[in-house]
Order: C-alpha cells, then sequence, then structure tokens
C-alpha cells in the first residue's frame, strides 16, 4: 500500500483487485414483469390502428390505379401507332391557317370542339388525337402552344404567321367611337 498512498483510504480497497473482477459471457437476463390486461388491451388495440391504416393505404393505392401494367402498355403502343395521324395534322394545319381565331391565344377544348364539326370522319376527332397533331405542327413552328398556372393547367394555342406572311385579324368589336373617327 506504500504506493498507493494518494488514494483515500476511507476506499476498502483490494490489492489485488483484478481477482474480484469477471467477465459475463452473455448478457444479464431482461427483468421480465407482468403486463396488466389494461396494458395488453392498448397494445392490440394500437397494433389494430396501424393494421387498419395500412390496409386503408394499400386500397387507395390500388384504387388509385386506373390501369393494370398490361393495359397502360397496350394504350401507350397504340398512340404510337396511330394509322392517320400525318393526315389529321396535315388537315389541322389548313384549318389552322384558315380559322381566323386562332391569330390569337385560343382554347385546346374550344378548337378540338370547333376541330369536331368540321372534320372527315376518318381522321381523329378525339382530343389526343388533336393533341398529337400540334405537337408535330409547333415541331414544324407552325404554332405556338402554352400552358397557363401548372403542369395541368389549360393549353392555349396560337397560329404563327411566317415571314413575310399577312394575316388579318380577327375584328370583334365593329363599333366605332367618336374619339377613334375624329383622330383619322
Amino acid at each position: 500500500m506504500e504506493d498507493q498512498e494518494w488514494i483515500n483510504q476511507e476506499f476498502d480497497i483490494p490489492k489485488y483487485p483484478e481477482k474480484y473482477l469477471r467477465r459475463r459471457s452473455v448478457a444479464q437476463p431482461v427483468i421480465k414483469r407482468t403486463s396488466t390486461l389494461g396494458e395488453l388491451v392498448s397494445q392490440l388495440e394500437s397494433i389494430a390502428e396501424i393494421i387498419e391504416t395500412q390496409d386503408l393505404l394499400l386500397m387507395k393505392r390500388k384504387r388509385n390505379k386506373k390501369y393494370s401494367d398490361k393495359v397502360l402498355i397496350s394504350k401507350v403502343q397504340s398512340l404510337a401507332h396511330r394509322e392517320k395521324l400525318p393526315e389529321t395534322t396535315k388537315a389541322l394545319g389548313k384549318f389552322l391557317d384558315g380559322w381566323e381565331k386562332a391569330l390569337q391565344w385560343t382554347d385546346f377544348e374550344y378548337l378540338v370542339n370547333k376541330w369536331q364539326t368540321v372534320v372527315k370522319s376518318d381522321l381523329d376527332k378525339d382530343r389526343l388525337g388533336v393533341f398529337w397533331a400540334l405537337l408535330f405542327l409547333s415541331s414544324e413552328n407552325k404554332i405556338e402552344l402554352k400552358q397557363q398556372y401548372s403542369l395541368y393547367g389549360p393549353i392555349q394555342i396560337k397560329r404563327i404567321i411566317p415571314d413575310g406572311g399577312l394575316a388579318q385579324l380577327p375584328i370583334e368589336n365593329l363599333e366605332v367611337s367618336e374619339a377613334s373617327s375624329t383622330a383619322a
């Protein structure tokens, strides 16, 4: 103990403490206590709530899935193989060239409704066929497309007048005010 004089003597430390230290081979067992009936019921209720919410989420996911993968693939393939797309694009381009309303920004839905009244029965009349034709016309710089507000916002169409081309904008108001007649 002479070389351990710095240790407080009130501590009862054995001379060779390593003899008293033993290594445990495994962790101590968990102390088990009995649970009450109330705790068991509350635990089962919380598990039931979790299972219900998971079931509801799965049902919503299944319900929101409109098409199976095979149906979706067949729809995409049918879009890629529209047979009358070049003819529809050409006819829609001629229609837009002669349609005065196309010189100003026009709503896509209005165009589709107008197109359905004038198109031949063998060409695409639906919204998708018209949209595909508009995409081709846009790639040829014959029309401009814009979409307002967001990705799913309304689509607007406007015909592009070629360089050196002339077009008469539609006259919406035929009334002449007194100020405009005196200015001329």
